[in-house]
């Protein structure tokens, strides 16, 4: 066949067969490329920017628990006598909550213990050689002291400062850490998260405007914080020592209890 075309006719058939394995070649290892770069990428995820961006945000609310602790204490010879006087005067002040209005639900022991009391007195030792001669220690036995604490809650806040003292003025041993804090504070997180996001949302508009993208959908969220900041009232009293007897209730204002938070939000880049 090819014998009856001439040189030109010949030649011209020759390079296109030649042009079409060319193509058929080139074609065949980009097909190869592709299929190892999509092998490579099988399992991971494609590669998307984002913007992340962090918002804060504070809540308040007016306390309403007051939440106040104290000990009864007693030292005797007796462990008996001890726990006698002790629980008088717990019974005592229970008697008086009682009376108050405070159920018996929101008074809680918190702690009770026994333990001996021992002083120690340093007498010199006869010694014939002043470089040896070293005071000795005698361990005194005083008694046993037997002391019990409690915590209680008081729901009528404004209740607070007489209660307060009233609980001084029937020999407690220590008054201290009156806070106030709120019962249910789920609405209070809730809106300081509320102000976080917005805060954030806020964050990433101005900084999506400044470099010229949009906002795409969230990719991650992410929240910490959520800070609890009562209100205390820190004094601590002992009673034994005659700061009981008589003491005007005082005016404790409950302000206002702050509840914090900060939140983390991820958005793909559009």
């Amino acid at each position: 066949m090819f014998s009856s075309l001439n040189e030109t006719q010949s030649k011209r058939i020759f390079q296109a067969v030649y042009m079409l394995l060319v193509i058929g070649s080139l074609y065949l290892l980009s097909r190869v490329i592709t299929e190892v770069k999509t092998s490579a990428n099988i399992g991971r995820t494609p590669v998307q920017s984002q913007i992340s961006v962090t918002g804060t945000g504070d809540a308040y609310a007016i306390p309403d628990i007051a939440t106040v602790s104290y000990d009864v204490s007693f030292e005797a010879k007796t462990v008996s006598d001890a726990q006698e006087n002790v629980t008088k005067r717990a019974n005592d002040i229970l008697a008086y909550l009682k009376e108050a209005g405070i159920k018996d639900t929101d008074v809680k022991t918190t702690n009770y213990q026994i333990y001996p009391h021992y002083e120690y007195n340093s007498r010199p030792v006869v010694c014939y050689d002043a470089a040896s001669c070293q005071p000795k220690d005698s361990r005194v036995f005083i008694g046993y002291n037997v002391t019990s604490s409690f915590e209680v809650k008081i729901r009528k806040v404004e209740d607070a400062g007489k209660i307060l003292a009233e609980i001084g003025n029937r020999k407690v041993t220590n008054l201290s850490g009156l806070n106030f804090t709120v019962e249910d504070d789920n609405a209070v997180k809730a809106l300081a998260r509320k102000n976080a996001i917005e805060d954030a949302q806020r964050k990433a508009k101005v900084l999506a405007r400044d470099l010229g993208v949009s906002l795409g959908k969230i990719s991650s969220f992410s929240e910490s914080g959520n800070g609890y900041y009562p209100m205390y009232y820190s004094k601590t009293m002992s009673m034994d020592a005659g700061i009981g007897g008589g003491a005007p209730a005082p005016e404790l204002p409950t302000g206002q209890n702050k509840t914090s938070t900060q939140v983390t939000i991820t958005y793909e880049i559009e």
